[in-house]
């Protein structure tokens, strides 16, 4: 299930090294080529059975080919590709219309056609990319309500927790897109109630992860000429996957700025090659150290185990009988689509949030009925039970109570 992202990703590598060659310099290829084999968070999403490996693969080809059609009088066919990887980088994943946002304003900004030639060949290349992705266009409108992004506009349920959307989430989004989810704190304590705190605790690994990407990218964005398009292309998608979780129609996640990684990357590759070799040497292996230490929580430390559904379905669907009950917090839909087991699954849940054991026992009484062997299907719970106390009435309770941690590994 997951070799077409393994392959994706490694194929990835190279292109990387061809844009920030082209973007910068050669230098800053082989650094940029060297930072995505070791990323953390191209490493997580490499080894993860969903679009995104593909999506930063396809980003990487469409703002290779954005600049090569800046720089180069090329033929029609070129923009038709063009147009055929942004088609592909939205298929894989949607939130890579940001990125074409991005795309359209860089050549808005930095290089309007001046010719009737050049605006119909950059017209062929978003008209021919918007036809291949109109199936799945015509399928959004009708699952997305894209009229809460209209003036005014107000929407009676948030997507995740009391709110969709925390400054917070900004500095994380690209500490996470730098150093990945196994550094600092995890991505449960930072959906708890004392988030704060888990921040605080970890300030000893925060502090100088993020004072070094602060020198590194600062130093590329002060020198580079080409600042103004490489920071368009990293803030315009930022900034609409913001307004878009303010307005309640997309979840604020870092990965779904994962199509930015590419220049994101380069431009960090480019930052490192500036300094003197000595300097260069020490803070290459600085950031070598986080990205180790931080690889060696994804790979061996619990606390930082990815949440795969699927895997936990089949966990369940291979070890229960229709004797027991399957309780679905998050997900129910997700879950019973995958699950072919015999057990019931108890996907009503409509409780206040739950914080204490009596609400915890008086929810699974509820949902358990005249059951004696439950399952709780734990994944990303911290909205319901954010101080995780349905497992404590497990003690309490004649129940045989089992838990499944959805570590994918």
């Amino acid at each position: 299930m997951r070799l077409p992202s393994v392959i994706a990703g490694i194929f990835t590598i190279p292109l990387i090294f061809t844009l920030a060659t082209d973007l910068f310099d050669r230098r800053s290829g082989w650094i940029a080529a060297f930072l995505t084999a070791i990323s953390p968070f191209h490493i997580w999403y490499s080894q993860d059975g969903r679009g995104y490996s593909f999506m930063i693969f396809f980003a990487a080809c469409a703002t290779l080919l954005l600049f090569k059609l800046i720089e180069n009088k090329l033929s029609l066919k070129y923009y038709l590709f063009y147009g055929l990887t942004l088609a592909l980088m939205v298929l894989s994943n949607q939130s890579a219309m940001f990125l074409i946002v991005a795309h359209l304003l860089v050549i808005a900004l930095f290089n309007f056609p001046t010719s009737r030639i050049q605006f119909l060949q950059w017209a062929v290349a978003f008209v021919f990319a918007l036809i291949l992705v109109s199936p799945w266009l015509l399928k959004a409108f009708g699952i997305i309500d894209f009229g809460r992004a209209l003036p005014g506009a107000t929407a009676d349920e948030v997507l995740r927790g009391a709110g969709n959307f925390s400054l917070m989430g900004v500095p994380f989004a690209l500490h996470s897109m730098f150093y990945g989810f196994s550094i600092g704190p995890t991505l449960f304590e930072l959906h708890r109630p004392d988030r704060i705190a888990s921040v605080i605790a970890n300030l000893s690994i925060l502090i100088p992860s993020t004072l070094l990407a602060v020198i590194i990218f600062g130093r590329g964005v002060i020198v580079s000429k080409r600042r103004s398009v490489v920071l368009v292309i990293i803030i315009v998608p930022l900034l609409l996957l913001i307004f878009l979780s303010i307005k309640n129609i997309k979840v604020f996640n870092p990965r779904y700025l994962a199509s930015v990684f590419p220049v994101f990357i380069s431009l960090a590759a480019f930052g490192l090659s500036l300094f003197k070799i000595r300097v260069r040497a020490v803070l290459g292996c600085l950031l070598i150290t986080l990205f180790l230490l931080s690889l060696f929580g994804y790979y061996f430390d619990r606390e930082y185990n990815k949440r795969d559904l699927r895997i936990a379905t089949s966990f369940v669907a291979e070890r229960s009988d229709k004797e027991d009950v399957i309780i679905v917090p998050v997900s129910p839909g997700l879950f019973e689509l995958y699950y072919n087991g015999v057990g019931e699954v108890e996907t009503v849940w409509d409780p206040p949030v739950i914080n204490s054991k009596s609400d915890a026992v008086e929810v699974i009484s509820i949902l358990v009925k005249d059951h004696e062997f439950v399952w709780l299907i734990d994944i990303n719970n911290w909205k319901k039970d954010p101080n995780q106390l349905l497992m404590s009435i497990s003690q309490t309770n004649s129940w045989s109570f089992t838990r499944i941690c959805l570590a994918d590994r």
